[in-house]
């Protein structure tokens, strides 16, 4: 949430005079400070207990709503982490804590927005976020989350659609140097909310990792609700270019969910996925939608997701999933989640695993939320029959204004 005032202020514009000029001053920011405990069987470099911090601040300058300006710095850092630069005594590890070497602010988001009649302009390092984050999301859950510096352009089509095109770089600052490890990131997306209950998107992404992937992504999302039910579909066509293989592929992505509010405090909802063994999952929202452990992610997959969300009151949210996992393709390997690398396995057996997750919520007031985190995967056939199952508990406090 932002809080805001309005003051009068001067403004001089092109000598030609002084006027009054209302601008509303918004402002906000959040602690938030996660500890994460880990056991994956499978893999014995990711057994962990860590915690991290994010603090950020936000401040909104807005001009008769039409013009708007924003900047949100941001610190992350992991407790006790160490940092590898020399220090006077010519040591070569230092830890961050209590030391002289903390981490540095960064810039979250930084843009302009100007807004006329039907259309607008937003330039500067923004949060992408459209549809339901299966291919454009924010990524909120990582410790910093995902902000691009991009430009968009929107034109209102008529009087419920809406068209971004949009223009991204992903680079590594140094324009001198050689380029090649540059993302450029382009699309074109287009909203369609009928009514309430009716919606459509429809897009096309370029995405261009340079002398690595290239691929064309051509896209459509349809919700539909009905008394209490909710259908949604959300399905990729995607044309790929290897560079390092030197290969050309053709992948696809398919989401089905079928939710159901049972009353107004409990909602069931049953999803299907299937992602083919080259897709790229560019910029999903990872921790949504294949459970809270990530061991696999969004690449030769076949899931079928369970998931229960109850509601007591205001404050306590309890919200139950269950995910079943197979390997797509039995000639590739399966796919890890979150170092985007392949699994070791039996390929010979399609069955990764069951994760069954609890997420608990509480609402202790408008400004403060804890979030508790409980995860249990039990190894397919795909993995040694002997392992135990992999564990994930995570306890997080976030203080938002």
């Amino acid at each position: 949430m932002m809080k805001y005032v309005t003051l009068g202020v001067g403004v001089s514009f092109l000598a030609t005079g002084v006027f009054a000029q209302d601008v509303e001053f918004n402002y906000g920011g959040q602690l938030r400070i996660r500890n994460e405990h880990k056991e994956l069987s499978h893999s014995t470099q990711d057994k962990r207990n860590a915690t991290g911090l994010r603090v950020r601040m936000e401040l909104e300058a807005k001009v008769n709503n039409n013009l708007k300006f924003y900047i949100a710095p941001q610190a992350t850092k992991a407790y006790g982490e160490v940092i590898t630069e020399a220090n006077d005594e010519s040591l070569t590890n230092r830890n961050s804590s209590g030391d002289k070497y903390h981490s540095s602010m960064d810039l979250f988001e930084g843009y302009i927005e100007s807004k006329t009649d039907g259309f607008k302009y937003k330039l500067g390092r923004q949060r992408l976020k459209y549809g339901d984050q299966r291919i454009l999301g924010e990524r909120n859950w990582t410790p910093g989350a995902a902000s691009f510096d991009a430009f968009l352009v929107q034109w209102e089509i008529g009087k419920k659609g809406k068209l971004d095109l949009v223009y991204a770089q992903n680079s590594d600052g140094n324009s001198s140097s050689d380029e090649s490890d540059d993302t450029n990131l382009a699309f074109a997306y287009y909203k369609l909310k009928m009514d309430s209950a009716h919606e459509l998107d429809a897009y096309i992404i370029h995405n261009n990792e340079r002398e690595v992937l290239e691929s064309m992504t051509y896209g459509f999302r349809i919700k539909h609700v009905w008394g209490n039910f909710t259908f949604v579909t959300e399905n990729m066509y995607q044309t790929q270019t290897d560079f390092v293989n030197n290969d050309d592929s053709v992948e696809h992505n398919v989401n089905i969910d079928l939710a159901y509010q049972l009353s107004s405090p409990l909602g069931l909802k049953l999803s299907y996925m299937q992602a083919s063994a080259g897709y790229d999952q560019l910029y999903v929202n990872r921790h949504m939608y294949l459970g809270i452990i990530d061991i696999v992610g969004r690449k030769n997959l076949e899931a079928i997701s369970l998931v229960g969300k109850y509601q007591t009151d205001s404050a306590w949210t309890f919200n139950a999933q269950l995910h079943m996992f197979n390997r797509k393709d039995e000639n590739v390997a399966a796919y890890n989640q979150a170092t985007s690398s392949t699994i070791a396995g039996d390929m010979d057996e399609k069955h990764i695993g069951n994760e069954l997750d609890l997420i608990v919520d509480y609402e202790k007031n408008e400004y403060e939320k804890f979030r508790l985190g409980l995860s249990q995967f039990q190894h397919g056939d795909y993995f040694n029959d002997s392992l135990d199952n992999s564990s994930f508990v995570f306890l997080q406090y976030l203080f938002k204004m």
